[in-house]
């Protein structure tokens, strides 16, 4: 099928399944008579298009997955009412393996109890300012396998949980970070073409714990 709609009301479901279909969007209210529905998986389908009401009234939602999709953008992004800020009680957002190359501000910014988000195997180049804004109790950031090659000033100020950051197999040469102190205490840039990394950025760093800057080249 290539559009979802639940009109039946199953009051004690709360895990949902709809992975390697053919699901190609996801309309308004599309599980609004699941609203016990704790955890959904929409990996691997053809979604390109999310309703900005696809999710809502969904208070229990704790889990999404949407990675392995030819998602480009989401409907309203450029406006505080993105799709996404109906989901304010996720801890866990997977959109990995799609096709998003932009993280427009405020996207994120309703979504105070996420802690882990994926946005690996994508078309990301850069890392703005205001990308993760509202994302205070974020703990892992996994953005490995993109085209990402620079990081704005500040991209990681708003994350004072963040303790895991993956940039693995990108193409940053050099890591600059202005914010004042960092509580990371997991980097990974494996298979980069990080060349240079700056005092200020080490200052930033003192909880570190692990490194991981090898690269097979």
């Amino acid at each position: 099928f290539e559009d979802i709609s639940f009109n039946s009301y199953l009051p004690n479901l709360a895990k949902l399944y709809l992975t390697n279909n053919l699901i190609t969007s996801i309309s308004q209210h599309s599980f609004r008579a699941l609203d016990n529905l704790r955890y959904i998986n929409l990996n691997a389908n053809n979604i390109s298009f999310v309703h900005m009401k696809s999710f809502e009234g969904l208070k229990k939602l704790s889990y999404l997955i949407l990675s392995d999709n030819p998602i480009e953008i989401f409907d309203g992004v450029s406006t505080t009412s993105s799709n996404l800020n109906c989901c304010s009680y996720l801890t866990a957002l997977s959109l990995s393996g799609n096709l998003i190359s932009d993280i427009p501000q405020f996207i994120f910014d309703k979504l105070s109890k996420l802690e882990t988000l994926e946005l690996n195997f994508n078309k990301l180049k850069i890392i703005r300012e205001g990308s993760f804004r509202g994302l205070h109790n974020l703990k892992s950031l996994y953005m490995s396998n993109n085209d990402i090659y620079a990081i704005e000033n500040n991209a990681f100020v708003d994350l004072p949980s963040l303790g895991t950051l993956n940039l693995a197999n990108s193409f940053i040469d050099h890591v600059l970070l202005h914010e004042k102190r960092l509580n990371l205490e997991k980097l990974i840039m494996t298979d980069s073409n990080l060349e240079t990394i700056s005092g200020q950025s080490v200052r930033s760093l003192e909880r570190i714990k692990s490194v991981q800057l090898t690269s097979d080249s």
